[in-house]
């Protein structure tokens, strides 16, 4: 037990330590001020600021995708479980989301000036947030330290928002969490949809084929891609100019083919969704040699909004879809001056 002396001793040591500190905190703090007015200066910290805030940020981004994948999976529960507590509020939602897209689009047909405004608006606004040059430097070193830590933490953001919606599997697993992806791995839950034990096992390992070619089919010609024989029409390309085969790069691109790194049951479940031609196959002798179909499991057929959003290659929504996403989430990570906004 400590007695009253070593008591005093100690508190006394403690004392002597914060007093220190604080001196150390006034002194450095003081030698900042030094540094106010010196541009040079403050362009060199600026610099160093910007690793770790980098850092920080591409770290905020995996946070925020992980919150959004968990939420997400939520909304889609309540969504589609009347029993749930909150269905009602998430179909309201939902029909929120519906009407708001559609009068955007609505009020951009109208008048399409309105589009140059968005496309200004957002540029100025992606200057701003990520571009240390389109503000003013801070008047303190300290502040220019906070300054160039939250830019570069935006660009860290936007980095990981960017290379994460691009990978092969980033944007079905930002959007698609219902499919399965984060089911149980093994052969019980195709045990559970009346498989054999051979197909179960055969589902179970991980999907090594070709994937799903979403726009071009394997072995098209120019004629069969959607769009270009009218394209070719109103161009008056001759029709036997488009029966040359589709270059094999542009067939087997990411921007062309759905290839998740899921189980092989997983995959065959959503190529059985967004592929009216593809209805099921046949597991090896190794696996007893079966036939199977994905009506017999009761696997859902989409209709074109669900193959829109399940069938799209990552590659393809980083373009089209996760670009508008990613930008507009830049708006609401921190300002240079710290405040949160939209």
């Amino acid at each position: 037990m400590e007695t009253r002396t070593q008591y005093v001793q100690r508190k006394r040591r403690e004392n002597e330590a914060e007093r220190r500190l604080a001196e150390a905190a006034e002194w450095g703090e003081a030698k900042l001020h030094d540094f106010d007015n010196n541009g040079a200066a403050k362009a060199v910290v600026g610099d160093a600021a910007e690793v770790p805030g980098i850092v920080f940020g591409v770290g905020r981004g995996v946070g925020l995708d992980l919150k959004a994948i968990k939420d997400g999976a939520g909304f889609a529960w309540d969504l589609a479980n009347p029993l749930s507590a909150h269905h009602d509020d998430a179909v309201a939602t939902g029909r929120d989301l519906v009407a708001g897209g559609a009068g955007y689009v609505a009020s951009r047909a109208a008048d399409p000036a309105l589009i140059g405004q968005d496309v200004s608006a957002l540029r100025d606004r992606l200057n701003r947030n990520l571009n240390p040059g389109a503000t003013a430097v801070a008047p303190t070193m300290q502040g220019e330290i906070a300054r160039r830590f939250a830019l570069a933490a935006n660009q860290g953001e936007l980095g990981w928002n960017v290379a994460s919606l691009a990978l092969p599997l980033g944007g079905e697993l930002k959007s698609a969490q219902e499919l399965g992806r984060f089911a149980p791995r093994g052969a019980a839950k195709y045990l559970a949809m009346n498989a054999t034990p051979g197909e179960a096992e055969r589902f179970a390992q991980l999907y090594n084929g070709l994937g799903h070619h979403a726009f071009i089919p394997r072995n098209a010609t120019w004629d069969k891609v959607p769009g270009v024989g009218t394209v070719g029409n109103l161009l008056g390309i001759a029709p036997e100019t488009l029966q040359g085969r589709v270059p094999k790069w542009l067939v087997d691109s990411p921007f062309n083919v759905l290839k998740p790194n899921v189980e092989t049951g997983q995959f065959y479940r959503l190529h059985f969704g967004v592929d009216d031609n593809f209805n099921g196959g046949k597991v090896g002798r190794a696996y007893g040699g079966t036939s199977w179909s994905g009506k017999g499991f009761n696997w859902e057929k989409y209709g074109k909004l669900k193959r829109l959003v399940y069938g799209t290659p990552g590659a393809t929504k980083a373009v089209g879809l996760g670009g508008p996403a990613v930008l507009d989430g830049v708006g609401r990570v921190t300002d240079p001056g710290g405040a949160q906004r939209r």
